[in-house]
């Protein structure tokens, strides 16, 4: 290991001319060795390897502000560490803007066609949310999924919102399918999505087993065999009728929880800063500026680190288990509305 890592060094030290925008020093570039080969990073030629080093350096002094932001989270180096934000956004985020899932929302509960399948006035009963409740601790979650270098986290959001319903109405945990979702629901592609289509479209079409329709990282044809799990009912939080893009309460949010399952939810913001670096503890701020937007799946809440620490919502991602803490996030729950997370939530119920 000694010797690749200083075979990289060496090589490193022959083009870090072309880094001009940053300082260089044999730290940062033996660092920088050492980071591609933790990642298996290779890049074409020496000029791609200094401008990823330049990248990889402006993204590393960007650390201590984001820190400063969120001071109750752990923010480090991972495998994006090499992207520009814009590269990024590109490949792990959504371009869909918060006016256009807004406008889609009201359109399909207005459509007739669909107005069977959403339930508008699900009032569940109230629930407590001090201690701990978490999906994962009664078996009603499936392993992290990685969606890859495309825009598909809402296809992920929405498949996993329907097998945590699935399991908690029937006991039975399946792994279903996003690649089903992206290929055939309409609701999106790998640029981006929406969550109330995609989970709409489970209550026209059952969703197939992961093993029957893999995910491959791209959109195909829809090659839907039949079979599968189907829901009955779409339950939008802020529903379109009377609440239109308004914050929920922690409240409402919990006794869906409670009484469906994993929530599908989207985000906007500085998400590029937010969650680019994000190792572990707890989001506490985020610039709410509309300008990338994210789904995930939330499955439960708790006090973190034990009953003396801050209350958060449990919330997971689809960038893999080495991102975050074991693929999940920690969004502080105590009303802040971190990220916009209480404004676009999805039940479904089978």
């Amino acid at each position: 290991m000694k010797a690749l890592l200083l075979l990289a060094f060496f090589a490193l030290s022959f083009f870090v001319a072309l880094a001009e925008d940053v300082q260089s020093s044999p730290e940062t570039l033996l660092k920088f060795a050492q980071y591609q080969q933790q990642f298996s990073k290779t890049y074409k030629n020496e000029e791609e390897q200094a401008y990823r080093y330049n990248v990889w350096m402006t993204n590393l002094n960007k650390l201590p502000e984001i820190r400063a932001m969120n001071p109750l989270a752990q923010f480090e180096v991972n495998e994006f560490s090499d992207l520009t934000a814009e590269e990024f956004a590109e490949r792990y985020l959504s371009n869909t803007t918060i006016d256009q899932v807004q406008k889609e929302m009201n359109d399909l509960a207005n459509d007739p066609k669909s107005g069977v399948a959403f339930k508008l006035d699900a009032q569940p009963p109230p629930v407590n949310l001090s201690g701990r409740y978490d999906y994962r601790d009664i078996g009603y979650v499936t392993a992290v999924k990685n969606q890859g270098q495309c825009g598909s986290c809402w296809a992920f959001a929405a498949a996993s919102a329907i097998e945590t319903a699935y399991c908690r109405a029937t006991g039975q945990l399946y792994e279903l399918s996003p690649q089903q979702i992206l290929d055939c629901s309409g609701g999106g592609s790998c640029g981006g999505g929406y969550i109330d289509w995609a989970l709409y479209y489970s209550t026209q079409m059952p969703i197939m087993g992961e093993g029957s329709y893999p995910y491959v990282g791209y959109q195909t044809g829809c090659r839907h065999g039949g079979g599968g799990v189907k829901m009955r009912h779409l339950i939008p939080l802020n529903n379109p009728a009377y609440n239109p893009g308004r914050p929920v309460s922690d409240d409402h949010i919990g006794n869906h929880i409670a009484a469906y399952g994993g929530l599908a939810f989207g985000i906007w913001g500085d998400l590029v800063t937010a969650l680019s670096y994000y190792r572990g503890g707890i989001l506490t701020g985020c610039n709410k500026q509309p300008t990338y937007g994210h789904a995930m799946t939330l499955v439960g809440w708790q006090d973190y680190q034990g009953n003396a620490g801050w209350p958060v919502w449990v919330v997971k991602n689809s960038w893999g288990s080495g991102w975050g803490e074991g693929g999940y996030v920690y969004f502080f729950r105590g009303g802040a509305n971190v990220c916009g997370i209480n404004e676009y939530l999805y039940a479904v119920w089978p």
